[in-house]
């Protein structure tokens, strides 16, 4: 395909609805060059179609027959044939033997930035007649006035097509964003309290379990927080600054299905009245953690009681071996020790496996809450 053809599609011009800007045009020119005839035509591949006309029935006709074609091949000149019959390109043409009767034509080409001519701005007269040099500058300034006209068209187009480029290409990395959230468990969200208006991702309502098309407020928010944590919140969003640090705390809520759930707050200001923000859900690792400290504290607790437990036996081994380290310990004596020693080592057994049960029974609580 010639390129030409390729730069006319560009504008999205062939076999579109009349437009007023350009039925206009061919109405001033043929009024002002009292012609029967003005058309705007356009040529692809096969035809020349018309984008514009006055006194013409057709809307268009094969580009063989197209006086217009011969026109384009000169695109910085105007193309008059002052009497069809009497030149041997048109003598035969039957847009000259038969309807409309050219006679007369004169074309000033629509030439495109890149100098390509997409068709031409014509009057057509359907008898003879001469066109002067003066005559011809104006039906070049008409044609130019079509052109910009194109020219604004697919500016506006290229702009259009720019504009849903981007929005595609905002939307995907959008896409992937909240999918990305989603995986985190990580909500962001948005607030500008001078408008009231609140942003919450996707991810925000899945943590809350409120649904997504659910109005979202301040009040409303606020009370989710947990009464014992808000304060925090609230300190947390006066001491934020525009250009300042974000602040990380941890506070807990109470969702719409009435579960508790720690999140990891993140703050941000870039305004004294908008913060943004995210939300990491961690109460799994909040759990574990607390999970942790409780198993510590009870190993405290098991091992100070173990602590005294373990003295009463501990100190009988202790008096009985200072007893059969006397030289004159009788073996009578040392008989009568040894279930002494049995029963001691066995209260200190019971309380080895006592302590080894407990770490047991907790070990799974702690790397996995199970």
């Amino acid at each position: 395909m010639e390129k030409r053809v390729e730069i006319l599609r560009e504008y999205d011009l062939l076999d579109t609805l009349p437009e007023r800007e350009f039925d206009d045009i061919v109405e001033l020119a043929s009024v002002f060059f009292g012609m029967p005839i003005s058309l705007i035509s356009l040529l692809d591949s096969h035809r020349q179609w018309f984008k514009a006309k006055v006194g013409l029935g057709a809307t268009e006709t094969p580009i063989e027959q197209a006086f217009c074609y011969h026109a384009i091949q000169a695109p910085d000149e105007v193309f008059v044939v002052p009497d069809s019959l009497a030149d041997d390109r048109f003598k035969t043409n039957p847009l000259a033997t038969g309807e409309p009767h050219v006679r007369f034509y004169a074309g000033a080409p629509l030439v495109t930035d890149e100098g390509y001519a997409l068709g031409t701005l014509c009057v057509i007269d359907k008898q003879p007649r001469q066109f002067t040099p003066e005559q011809g500058r104006i039906l070049q300034i008409l044609a130019a006035k079509v052109t910009e006209r194109f020219e604004a068209r697919r500016n506006r187009m290229r702009s259009q097509l720019a504009l849903a480029a981007a929005n595609n290409k905002t939307a995907k990395a959008l896409n992937r964003l909240l999918v990305a959230e989603k995986v985190a468990g990580v909500g962001h969200w948005y607030v500008d309290y001078k408008k009231d208006e609140i942003y919450w991702s996707p991810e925000m309502y899945r943590i809350f379990d409120i649904p997504q098309d659910t109005p979202m407020d301040l009040p409303r928010w606020r009370d989710m927080i947990h009464a014992d944590d808000l304060g925090m919140l609230v300190a947390a969003r006066e001491s934020m600054r525009p250009g300042y640090a974000a602040v990380s705390f941890d506070i807990r809520i109470r969702t719409a299905k009435g579960t508790e759930k720690w999140l990891r707050y993140t703050l941000e200001s870039n305004d004294t009245q908008q913060l943004v923000g995210t939300a990491l859900d961690i109460t799994d690792r909040k759990e574990a953690e607390l999970r942790k400290e409780q198993y510590i504290h009870t190993l405290e607790e098991m091992l100070f009681a173990l602590s005294h437990k373990v003295r009463r036996p501990a100190a009988n081994i202790l008096g009985i071996a200072e007893v059969l380290q006397r030289d004159k310990t009788s073996e009578a004596e040392m008989r009568s020790l040894a279930p002494m020693m049995k029963t001691a080592a066995g209260e200190l057994d019971g309380y080895l496996r006592e302590m080894n049960d407990f770490i047991y029974q907790h070990r799974n609580e702690i790397h996995g809450g199970k």
